[in-house]
Order: C-alpha cells, then sequence, then structure tokens
C-alpha cells in the first residue's frame, strides 16, 4: 500500500480512538449525579500516575486507566477512583476507596474466595482464619494478629456485593467491583467503619 494512504488509515485510526475515549469520559455516570449532591468534585481527565503513592496494588488486576477521581476533601474521608482493570477485550470499572490511616497496620489483602485476579507474585500467603466469614481469604506477609483481623472481620459486610480489602502502614484500601453512586456510599462507609474498628483495637 502506498506510504501516504498507510498514513491516513494510521491517522483516521487514531482519531476515531480519541473520539471514542473523549466520549466516555464526558458520559454522565450516576457516580457523576452521587458525586453532585454529596457535593464533591470530580476530575475526568485523570492520569495513571495519580495512583502512583499506593501502588504496587495488590487489590485489583492490572488498572491502564482512570476514569473518575473524587478527591478527598480531608485526611478523614477517602478519595475515590473509578478505575478500568484487567487485560482483553472485558475490562472490568472497579471503584477503589483510599483512606488515609495509622502507620502501625500489617501488609495484608482480603478476598472474596472468588477473586482469583489480583497480582499473584507480590510474595502474599493465605493464612488460616477462623475470624473471616466462610466466603473470604486473607492473605500477608507473615502471621497476623488474631484480634486485628477479628476487628477486620467486625467490619466485613454481611451481605451485599463483595469488598476487596487491603491495609498497608498509613492506608486502608477498600475495592467493589462496580461503578455507581450507591457503591461509592458503601466504600465510603465499609472504609470508616474498618479504621474504627482497627483504631478499636489500640484504644
Amino acid at each position: 500500500m502506498n506510504p501516504v494512504l498507510w498514513m491516513l488509515v494510521a491517522a483516521t485510526g487514531a482519531t476515531v480512538a480519541l473520539l471514542i475515549e473523549r466520549r466516555r469520559k464526558t458520559r454522565e455516570l450516576s457516580l457523576d449525579a452521587w458525586a453532585e449532591t454529596q457535593g464533591r468534585p470530580v476530575i475526568r481527565e485523570v492520569e495513571l500516575s495519580i495512583l502512583s503513592e499506593v501502588e504496587p496494588l495488590a487489590l485489583l488486576p492490572d488498572v491502564f486507566g482512570i476514569e473518575r477521581f473524587l478527591p478527598a476533601r480531608a485526611e478523614s474521608e477517602a478519595a475515590l477512583f473509578l478505575c478500568h482493570c484487567g487485560r482483553g477485550h472485558r475490562p472490568e470499572s472497579v471503584l477503589l476507596a483510599v483512606l488515609a490511616a495509622p502507620d502501625w497496620l500489617p501488609h495484608l489483602r482480603i478476598l472474596h474466595h472468588s477473586v482469583r485476579d489480583v497480582p499473584s507474585h507480590l510474595g502474599y500467603v493465605e493464612k488460616e482464619s477462623a475470624a473471616l466469614p466462610p466466603a473470604y481469604r486473607v492473605e500477608a506477609f507473615a502471621e497476623l494478629d488474631p484480634v486485628l483481623l477479628q476487628a477486620v472481620a467486625s467490619a466485613l459486610p454481611h451481605a451485599g456485593h463483595p469488598l476487596r480489602i487491603e491495609l498497608r502502614p498509613g492506608r486502608i484500601l477498600v475495592a467493589m467491583d462496580r461503578n455507581d453512586g450507591e457503591s461509592a456510599s458503601q466504600l465510603g462507609e465499609h472504609s470508616q467503619a474498618l479504621l474504627r474498628a482497627l483504631l478499636s483495637t489500640r484504644a
């Protein structure tokens, strides 16, 4: 094919991809309406580097895009990210909440037994725990304080969509395989409940 035609085809493809991406970012989501009712700012043009402070993420598959970012308005509030995760032709939309927490938290992740798409190369090992509901498993680098695990278990919801939880020094991360405003409310509540439960172990 003529090089000029190749250039035209490539330019057309790039333009179409750009228009599709722009349309995706400008479409209204229920998350946008929820943020408006909560008085929370919404940022749509977001670079992946915004997650650099919490990488590597142990509770999500590969994140290749962020469709919405709702920054925390205070240290006591969780920042929210609507992430596009996974590989292949069917990426997943996942809501991620990131909340500031004490530095004495250990590294661990708590996942529903059905979740198998998290990174496996980070060194997490599944641990025995009778404190957690049977539907969940806990993974960590070392043996864990049973009192801390009991506190985490007390904050897990008894029903609804499964949570993905990651604790690390200074951070609580909670995610849900959803992208709506109701789930954003639930993530905020769950992350705050986890923080209160964990702080109670040091009271």
